[in-house]
């Protein structure tokens, strides 16, 4: 129903769960379903539609090979279609080499898509660095 919130624990389960997110984007997706395996009597629709409502970007961070810990993708959560979360990727990490020393060297490329949550960026004053970016 309309206006519906999700229980305080089920929330918590989906953060939670938020920092454990590999580049695959269906892990992150899969939530309803999980949260449909408990205890909570909400239809998944309602749930995906929350989680699509609450969330504006997912920033993937990534263990690579090296060692280091890198950003590896930005994807914009743009709504629902249907029953299906809807997203667009803003930014990806691309490998490029290694150095001598082993460390991983890449550079971010932006997809160059108008991302749907500049009037977002815009109430905090960040909306043309922002769209710079992106484009």
């Amino acid at each position: 129903s309309p206006g519906m919130t999700l229980p305080h624990h089920a929330l918590s389960l989906v953060s939670q769960k938020q920092s454990a997110l590999s580049a695959d984007e269906r892990a992150f997706f899969d939530r309803p379903n999980m949260i449909l395996m408990g205890d909570i009597k909400i239809p998944k629709e309602a749930i995906s539609r929350q989680i699509a409502e609450s969330i504006d970007l997912v920033v993937q961070v990534k263990r690579l090979r090296d060692g280091s810990r890198r950003t590896t993708q930005i994807t914009e959560v743009i709504g629902m279609e249907g029953d299906v979360i809807v997203t667009q990727d803003l930014f990806k990490f691309n490998y490029l080499d290694e150095d001598t020393d082993g460390n991983i060297m890449g550079e971010y490329a932006s997809s160059g898509l108008r991302p749907y949550t500049l009037e977002k960026a815009k109430q905090f004053g960040f909306d043309q660095p922002y769209l710079e970016a992106c484009l």
